[in-house]
């Protein structure tokens, strides 16, 4: 059943021993004395497969042979042959070990009795409660006053932390500087509300980094604007070529006199854009994960109030079956 003939079978499990046998003959055929034990064990496990595979395949052919005509075992005397011969040189067995050798050590009962004690006295029903002492009603825990539940007062004292306490954040020196003639810099400025850049043109770029509670005014036309990580500050610009950027800021202003392309919000929470100038509305403006954003114009009498209009924080996607496409459209909100 999926298993070779005996000499076949012999031969294939030799095989399979032989690949390792062939490595501790190459790692021990040449180290010397100390080798040749190991390669003299191969050879003979060799030679020991090659006789009993010769043994099994002359002897037992299709499996194991018996002998329907033998006789009893206890009558059966060894002789003759070479399987007598054979029989001569096998030395006797040794003698059988004592007894209870191989039992496994068995823990010693507990005194008294142990476990079957134990369980005599549990089986004793309502009897097994004899010998408790009983509790009176001034051992009770609710009738004593020298254990009461509540905590005396200042008898223990709060556990004093040892954690150091938080850094401060490093405060970074205030900076506004033309790098390179073509970048100004605007960097940590708190409460600075008269900044002015007046000397700039159109080659140049203005970048606020980390400004809090200032106000920037540029006089001019310049490239581009970049407001990032600001907090409570407004710009006031006349001209931007490229774009107004607003980045990971909050609650800021921006207040265009005269034109820009695009304005792009990303990451703000809070912003107000102020449309002044006469082509001011023609500007496009980009919003991504920006939240309370509102733009005001002038209106067309000078009278009235600025128009002020929330973008769209809110979107509304539709799969059309027709066209196979998602299309989104702002979700208008009245009231």
């Amino acid at each position: 059943q999926g298993l070779s003939l005996p000499a076949p079978h012999v031969e294939e499990s030799w095989q399979s021993a032989e690949f390792y046998g062939n490595k501790v003959l190459v790692q021990y055929r040449n180290s010397g004395p100390s080798g040749e034990p190991h390669v003299a064990y191969i050879k003979k496990l060799k030679e020991v497969s090659t006789a009993l595979r010769d043994y099994v395949k002359a002897h037992h052919t299709t499996g194991p042979a018996w002998n329907p005509s033998g006789g009893d075992l206890k009558t059966f005397k060894a002789g003759g042959g070479g399987a007598a011969a054979a029989a001569k040189s096998i030395p006797a067995p040794p003698p059988p070990p004592p007894p209870g050798f191989f039992d496994e050590p068995r823990a010693a009962p507990a005194a008294g009795g142990g476990m079957s004690a134990l369980m005599g006295e549990l089986n004793q029903g309502s009897g097994v409660t004899t010998g408790l002492k009983k509790v009176t009603d001034d051992m009770k825990t609710k009738n004593r006053t020298d254990k009461s539940g509540a905590v005396p007062g200042g008898s223990a004292k709060p556990q004093q932390t040892t954690a150091a306490p938080a850094a401060a954040a490093k405060k970074m020196p205030p900076k506004m500087a033309l790098e390179g003639g073509r970048k100004w810099v605007v960097e940590h400025q708190v409460n600075a509300t008269d900044l002015v850049i007046d000397k700039c043109d159109m080659r140049q770029t203005v970048y606020l980094y980390k400004c809090e509670g200032s106000v920037l005014q540029i006089k001019g036309k310049v490239n581009g604007i970049c407001m990032d990580q600001c907090k409570k500050t407004a710009i006031v610009f006349q001209y931007a070529v490229a774009q107004c950027e607003v980045v990971n800021c909050t609650s800021v202003q921006i207040q265009v006199d005269g034109s820009v392309p695009t304005i792009q919000v990303d990451k703000t929470d809070g912003i107000q854009i102020y449309l002044m100038g006469e082509k001011s509305n023609d500007v496009s403006i980009l919003t991504a994960k920006s939240s309370e954003m509102n733009v005001l114009t002038k209106p067309a009498n000078p009278d009235d109030d600025m128009l002020e209009s929330p973008l769209p924080e809110q979107f509304e996607s539709k799969f059309d079956a027709k066209s196979g496409k998602w299309t989104t459209v702002a979700v208008a909100h009245s009231g």
